[in-house]
């Protein structure tokens, strides 16, 4: 399903974060509080969210916590209530749950949590303004719980200004290209250009071509009609 679960040996530190927040085909990285088969949640929504408030109320979420501040180089106890807010995905069967209803459900849970035991160390919901991001993605197979590293996606570029093809995509074309330093690359739908902007950092190709299939078409008519002169 696109995710990618492993284990630490050694205690988390700012630079072990480093080193994932360099893999280059990483969109997002979690700090999992939970990874299970996903129950089948009653069509009757007042007990689908009692369902949810007991799976999630249920989970270690001081570990997390503990474990995110580490990876941020933070203390513990340096931010005792943070705000959050809860983004979520469901698919397959328990679809007829929306995102903004899974949500809903999370936070209530998130919330009395929080309120029997201020250890939990979570604040008020912020949707705008918040220090944490709790993730919740449900399908037919999973139901996965995680906080989020940073606010913004890893595969986000500083040097892509235009959006376009995602860092993490152009990098596997790029192994699937064999492309080498020194390459030419031959982009003959560039777009926004994001995808050859990407393999000049990751392979260091000097030699890019951009061209759009008009350009393309133009410079294939001038080749033709010199063709003759070539013979």
């Amino acid at each position: 399903q696109g995710k990618i679960v492993f284990e630490m040996n050694k205690q988390p530190t700012p630079e072990n974060c480093i080193t994932l927040t360099n893999l280059k085909t990483v969109e997002r990285l979690f700090v999992a509080v939970t990874r299970r088969v996903c129950p089948r949640f009653s069509p009757y929504l007042p007990k689908a969210a009692w369902q949810m408030k007991q799976i999630i109320t249920a989970l270690d979420w001081t570990t997390a916590l503990v474990t995110l501040n580490l990876l941020r180089g933070l203390d513990s106890s340096s931010s005792s209530h943070p705000s959050f807010r809860v983004s979520a995905k469901c698919k397959g069967t328990n679809s007829f749950m929306s995102s903004q209803e899974v949500a809903k459900m999370v936070s209530s849970g998130i919330k009395s949590l929080a309120s029997n035991n201020n250890k939990i160390g979570f604040g008020s919901v912020d949707l705008r303004l918040y220090d944490i991001e709790v993730y919740v993605n449900i399908t037919d197979a999973m139901m996965v719980v995680g906080l989020a590293y940073s606010r913004s996606p890893l595969c986000v570029r500083s040097y892509a200004k235009n959006k376009g093809l995602r860092g993490p995509i152009s990098y596997v074309i790029g192994l699937l290209g064999e492309i080498r330093p020194n390459d030419i690359v031959l982009d003959p739908m560039c777009g926004t250009s994001s995808h050859v902007y990407h393999l000049n950092v990751f392979v260091l190709a000097p030699i890019l071509i951009l061209s759009n299939f008009t350009n393309l078409l133009k410079i294939f008519l001038i080749f033709l009609s010199y063709f003759p002169l070539l013979q």
